[in-house]
């Protein structure tokens, strides 16, 4: 049998392995998600913020100031600011009084499809123009979002919706459903 002392320098001697092999493991890499943040003077450790340009992550801070730099950019080509918080504790629905400030057409800012929005949106795609589709809980807008080559033919391509229970969603830009 050990004694206490030498117990105790086992139990130092495990501490000191255990120690080793932590430091040993890879950390994530700069930029991934809950990583230390992208950018190359910052070093928090808590990078929640995606950038759609990068496909980073960031800081909080650092992605403010993004933002902050290439707002009208991002909402010209994204439909929204550059960095989006992606922690689960955020829900991203998209609503008919946040497309209105947007100043956006709908097709933009609802880019990001599948996404959950709001009655005000689902409403909308079918009732701004007679609906296309309209069977059970989806949706399809009346007027073409835009057309696919198909062949020798276009085939129009709709705004699609659907009402899950309360809650509402998005699909995005669809080929037509039929009735038949």
């Amino acid at each position: 049998m050990k004694s206490a002392a030498g117990q105790f320098r086992d139990h130092i001697k495990n501490e000191q392995a255990i120690k080793r092999q932590s430091a040993d493991a890879p950390k994530p890499a700069k930029g991934s998600c809950n990583a230390e943040c992208n950018r190359k003077a910052c070093s928090n450790p808590n990078a929640t913020f995606f950038n759609f340009s990068t496909h980073k992550y960031y800081c909080r801070s650092c992605a403010m100031q993004i933002n902050e730099y290439n707002n009208a950019e991002a909402l010209e080509l994204f439909g929204h600011a550059l960095c989006i918080d992606t922690s689960p504790r955020q829900p991203r629905i998209k609503t008919l009084k946040g497309w209105e400030e947007s100043g956006l057409d709908l097709s933009k800012y609802l880019m990001a499809a599948p996404c959950e929005i709001d009655e005000g949106i689902f409403m909308h795609i079918g009732e701004a123009v007679a609906p296309y589709f309209c069977a059970g809980d989806f949706v399809q807008c009346g007027e073409p979002d835009t057309h696919l080559e198909w062949g020798l033919e276009l085939m129009p391509l709709r705004m699609t919706a659907v009402q899950q229970g309360e809650r509402y969603f998005y699909l995005g830009v669809l080929p037509e459903f039929s009735n038949e």
